[in-house]
């Protein structure tokens, strides 16, 4: 029964996750429309998309982290 709901909180926070990847890479698809548009300037844009970088990897990380934890715990 604990296995059960530790796999299913688990896998809910890994779609959270996982859209909140792709979000960021939305974030950075959506830099280069806007230097495209002048929107911003090259200074905006390194600084925004560094950011995003960022973010994605530390979401990467979290990713990582729960698949990790869950492999452990099943076990």
């Amino acid at each position: 029964m604990q296995k059960d709901l530790i796999a299913g909180a688990a896998n809910h926070l890994s779609i959270f996750l996982n859209y909140s990847y792709r979000s960021a890479s939305e974030v950075q698809s959506l830099l280069y429309v806007s230097i495209d548009l002048q929107y911003v300037n090259i200074e905006q844009f390194n600084d925004l998309y560094n950011r995003a970088k960022e973010i994605k990897n530390l979401i990467g990380g979290l990713i990582n982290k729960t698949h990790y934890e869950l492999i452990t715990h099943l076990d």
